[in-house]
């Protein structure tokens, strides 16, 4: 990130308590997938449903929290550096993402 003294002395206590917060609705993610682990072989439309609707507020809170900690953390850092860090995040959670999608199956 090549933060400063000073903005490294800022940046971290909010990123913590911006992990921590994330932390918590990834928590929706890991359930979301074990509900569909749970039901894949039995699942009804109901079930889908449920876990759809699951889903998308899952990634709605993600995109509703990421928009809070910007703003957050322009008031700390010049705003290439907010976006270098959320370039940096996306780009792990699309590792992690990739990694879901390859050992999650398809519906049936």
């Amino acid at each position: 990130m090549e933060l400063t003294d000073s903005e490294s002395t800022r940046f971290w206590p909010l990123y913590r308590e911006f992990r921590t917060k994330m932390a918590a609705v990834t928590d929706r993610q890991v359930a979301v997938i074990k509900e569909y682990a749970a039901t894949y072989n039995s699942m009804t439309d109901d079930q889908a449903d449920k876990l759809m609707s699951n889903y998308m507020d899952f990634q709605k809170d993600k995109l509703n929290l990421e928009k809070d900690y910007v703003k957050k953390f322009k008031k700390i850092l010049p705003t290439r550096k907010v976006a270098r860090y959320f370039q940096l995040e996306h780009k792990l959670d699309a590792v992690i993402d990739y990694d879901l999608a390859r050992a999650i199956p398809l519906l049936q």
